[in-house]
C-alpha cells in the first residue's frame, strides 16, 4: 500500500472517537495526493513505512505524551519519515514538542 500521508490522531485518555479536529479533515480533503486516517490504535507497521509525511494534531495538552510517544514509534519503523504536528496545544508547546518528540515541524496557529 503507497499512501504519502498518514494522519493519526493521538490518545487523549478521555477522547470520543466521534470527537476530531474539524479544520484537519478539511485541509485533508484539499490534497491532491492519497492520505490515510487514523486513530492512535489503528494504524499499522505497513502504513508507516509507506508514508512520506505522518501528521499528528496535538489539540489538547492530554495528547501531548501520546504524540511524543507515537512520533519515536513511528521514527523507529520509518526513520525517513517527515512528522509534522499541528493544533492548540502544538502551538502552545511548540520548543517542548520539538525537543522531546521526533516531531520535524510544527503548525503553530
Amino acid at each position: 500500500m503507497t499512501c504519502p500521508i498518514l494522519y493519526i490522531h493521538p490518545d487523549t485518555d478521555m477522547m470520543l472517537r466521534e470527537i476530531i479536529p474539524m479544520s484537519l479533515p478539511a485541509l485533508i480533503n484539499r490534497l491532491p495526493v492519497p492520505v490515510i486516517g487514523r486513530f492512535h490504535d489503528e494504524w499499522t507497521e505497513d502504513e508507516v513505512r509507506a508514508a512520506r509525511i505522518v501528521l499528528f494534531d496535538v489539540h489538547w495538552d492530554l495528547s501531548l505524551r501520546s504524540a511524543v510517544e507515537l512520533s519515536h514509534r513511528v521514527k523507529r519503523i520509518n526513520p525517513s519519515v517527515v512528522i509534522v504536528a499541528g493544533g492548540l496545544s502544538a502551538t502552545l508547546f511548540a520548543p517542548q514538542l520539538l525537543r522531546d518528540s521526533a516531531v520535524y515541524y510544527v503548525i503553530r496557529g
